[in-house]
């Protein structure tokens, strides 16, 4: 939701960035959402002031409260953003601690989420194509309420 005097959810500023830049890491962390929750890990980032256009999204999302069997897309859990889905809802339900593990290495990005992989792609996936290879990595602030802990990262 916007803040007063805002307009959109577009909050860049307000995003949670690492001061260091990174090409291969592994990021693990807990997050919980709120019912409808909805919030981003980012990674290669190469400009913070248009991290979606700048960069590549794995969302965490509230997709524990989605119909089972329902289809899966790029906004659900695991998923990576532009353009693909997690191969399966893993994702704990919203007010519960999930775990997820991102790991970035060579031309690979493998995304587990409460111990099961959901995603294993090439970087240069069609979606992916012409995104930077390496830079910042950080939280989005998409004006719900999103709580972390445990942050790691570890550059490979």
């Amino acid at each position: 939701m916007p803040r007063k005097g805002e307009s959109g959810w577009q909050r860049y500023d307000a995003y949670l960035w690492a001061k260091e830049q990174y090409k291969e890491f592994e990021c693990e962390f807990e997050y919980k959402v709120a019912k409808n929750g909805n919030s981003g890990f980012y990674f290669h980032v190469s400009d913070v002031k248009s991290p979606v256009a700048k960069g590549i999204e794995v969302q965490l999302y509230d997709s524990a409260s989605r119909p089972k069997g329902a289809k899966l897309n790029d906004h659900d859990s695991g998923g990576i953003i532009p353009g693909i889905p997690p191969t399966k809802n893993t994702a704990k339900p919203a007010g519960e601690w999930n775990k997820m593990l991102v790991t970035v290495k060579g031309n690979k990005v493998v995304v587990s989420l409460n111990g099961e992989v959901v995603n294993d792609v090439p970087l240069d996936a069609k979606t992916l194509k012409g995104r930077p290879t390496s830079g910042t990595i950080g939280f989005q602030d998409h004006g719900l309420p999103l709580w972390l802990r445990n942050i790691k990262v570890r550059g490979l």
